[in-house]
């Protein structure tokens, strides 16, 4: 998940910044890791709501 919106957010940086690599992949790299952490934390969350029965 994080990598295909990682991929959308570079390709959309690199439109709006005129192709501008460095702040793209600056951008890119915040939004990746941001999207890690909230998806490994939902589904850390799922998990534990599974395990501790429904």
């Amino acid at each position: 998940m994080a990598a295909g919106l990682s991929a959308w957010v570079y390709n959309k940086s690199q439109e709006r910044t005129g192709n501008n690599t460095d702040t793209s992949i600056k951008i890119t790299a915040v939004v990746g890791v941001m999207t890690f952490i909230v998806t490994l934390t939902i589904l850390s969350i799922v998990g534990n709501y599974l395990e501790d029965g429904l």
